[in-house]
């Protein structure tokens, strides 16, 4: 059974037999997937768009058609490793064949970002992260008047899937508490001063550790964002 020119990305790559590579995938209407290629390791590159045509019965492909669809982006330094970031959040988070879209569209206009020298990358990268979390259903937020439910000046605690609970002003600088103002503000997806970023990355941090399990990622290794 043939699947057809599917716009694709590698998340990651390596060898597998003789002349052959499994690739993990991300690609449109059909979410994350692994495949066997064979003989094109020297051509196959990650934050490149691919479109590509597969063969298989079972759920490990075999990639018939490679070809490159459209240039890639350019990356480098800083913004090279947020992109591998960005890569690991996707091979070790999202189940595979679940075909989201507006994540895959996210994804790439995430990389168009950090292509851009002018846009800050822990803005992308946080806004990924929480659409990430909303797509796979575990919404930090209830949906209903967050401007009721968290006073900008009054603090609270991450308590995982029971969401945020109220502490003291004590209580402030422990990991796990945040101001309402930042809360408000991470539920907004708007990422645009140095303290709602940095908040951001550390709630993201204790929800990759709750809901997932992962305590850190490896390209986090490389890196300070």
């Amino acid at each position: 059974m043939n699947v057809n020119d599917k716009k694709a990305f590698v998340l990651h790559i390596r060898s597998y037999r003789e002349n052959s590579y499994l690739l993990e995938l991300f690609a449109e209407d059909k979410g994350r997937f692994s495949a066997i290629a064979r003989g094109q390791k020297n051509r196959i590159q990650m934050f490149t768009p691919y479109s590509i045509t597969t063969m298989g019965k079972t759920d490990l492909k075999s990639i018939k058609v490679f070809e490159v669809q459209g240039s890639g982006y350019s990356l480098s330094g800083k913004r090279l490793f947020s992109a591998m970031y960005l890569n690991e959040v996707i091979y070790r988070c999202l189940p595979k064949a679940l075909a989201e879209n507006r994540l895959f569209s996210a994804y790439q206009a995430t990389l168009l970002d950090l292509s851009d020298a002018s846009v800050e990358v822990g803005k992308s990268l946080r806004c990924f992260e929480f659409l990430l979390f909303e797509t796979l259903g575990f919404a930090l937020f209830p949906d209903e008047d967050l401007a009721s439910i968290f006073r900008r000046d009054n603090f609270y605690r991450f308590v995982g899937a029971e969401g945020f609970v109220e502490v003291r002003d004590e209580d402030a600088a422990a990991v796990d508490v945040f101001s309402g103002q930042s809360l408000l503000a991470i539920a907004a997806y708007c990422f645009d001063n140095p303290e709602s970023v940095r908040d951001g990355k550390r709630l993201a941090r204790l929800a990759f550790r709750y809901f997932f399990e992962i305590n850190e990622f490896k390209s986090r290794r490389l890196f300070i964002n």
